[in-house]
């Protein structure tokens, strides 16, 4: 995975290119605020002409379901960017939470991850 700003649109310093798959973007530190179920979103392009999929591994355990990302038209334009479907996935009290977004295909391009516990958003560009 690189970071990359060759396509317009994103937000920050850059985005993140997903390689083939098994590969992740860890977020560390992460405030799980009172603890139990949080929400995680993702801001992503996908230029391509079919569905990539990514599973939410948290503190070292995968969570249920799978963060899609679906084409955005027109199929081969890289730098139109939407918002991923909505995981709930299981956070620990505090500030100790550990998230992996682990590619099962060859993932997006991924600009940004909303994290929302019970007490805070986390935004990690």
């Amino acid at each position: 995975m690189t970071v990359k700003t060759t396509h317009a649109g994103y937000i920050g310093g850059g985005f993140l290119d997903y390689g083939s798959a098994g590969t992740y973007v860890e977020i560390n530190n992460v405030d799980g605020g009172v603890g139990g179920v949080c929400s995680i979103t993702t801001r992503y392009a996908n230029g391509g002409t079919w569905t990539r999929r990514c599973k939410v591994n948290v503190n070292g355990v995968d969570q249920p379901g799978e963060m899609l990302f679906q084409p955005i038209s027109p199929a081969g334009q890289w730098n139109n960017w939407a918002n991923s479907n909505t995981l709930q996935i299981d956070c620990e009290p505090g500030t100790s939470n550990t998230i992996r977004i682990i590619g099962l295909t060859s993932g997006p391009n991924l600009d940004m991850a909303m994290i929302e516990s019970s007490a805070y958003t986390v935004m990690n560009p």
